[in-house]
């Protein structure tokens, strides 16, 4: 398993493939296990510079985001990842995957409670000084891909539209689950991959809607 020691933090990383690099930032508190599914598709298609959003919104953090980001902290270093977990896991799948996809739900679980909770603690700070950044997303002069389940809490659709609408060259994919499942899942995954090219254009669903 190769590293990189950046800032004194040993950084773990999988390098798959040749030719001009994609690189997969997992979200938090997860690893990177979650990308496994998308390695396959990645590597089948052409590369490009472009950027994918996913899971993430412009705004800075709020006052209250602030002081629940700290909470959460001390709790995760005093409690651990548990209880973390079982509180979130409804907001990370939907109910239908909780009934009927037993297997994502055990590795959406997994990745939390394996996840170093002094280390999911410490995260929790950055995350609580996240500046803004609409000024940037407007500024972007490569494609760009954004992606949205259709009933994810942690990033509704109007935030994933407002992404789409700053970024001149940009398409958007709304998929009818929740983001972090869907990213372990391998259909839909695909079909964004690999649909034609959208120019400022405004695609819902999974499959290309226009030239």
């Amino acid at each position: 398993m190769p590293t990189a020691l950046l800032n004194d933090v040993n950084i773990a990383y999988d390098d798959t493939g040749t030719g001009e690099a994609v690189v997969l930032v997992h979200g938090h508190p997860f690893n990177r296990s979650m990308w496994a599914p998308q390695i396959e598709a990645i590597t089948q298609s052409r590369r490009r510079a472009a950027l994918v959003l996913a899971e993430t919104f412009t705004d800075a953090e709020t006052a209250s985001g602030r002081t629940d980001r700290m909470v959460t902290a001390d709790d995760l270093v005093r409690n651990g990842m548990s209880r973390y977990g079982a509180d979130t896991i409804s907001k990370m799948v939907g109910p239908t995957t909780m009934i009927n996809r037993p297997a994502v739900v055990e590795h959406v679980t997994t990745m939390m409670l394996a996840t170093s909770p002094v280390g999911a603690a410490a995260a929790l700070p950055g995350r609580a000084l996240r500046r803004e950044y609409a000024t940037t997303l407007e500024a972007l002069s490569i494609p760009a891909l954004v992606v949205v389940g259709s009933d994810d809490e942690f990033t509704p659709v109007a935030d994933a539209e407002r992404m789409h609408h700053l970024i001149a060259d940009c398409r958007l994919v709304v998929i009818e689950v929740r983001t972090v499942e869907r990213a372990m899942s391998r259909f839909e995954r695909r079909s964004a991959i690999h649909s034609s090219r959208c120019t400022g254009c405004h695609c819902h669903g999974y499959r290309s809607a226009c030239a």
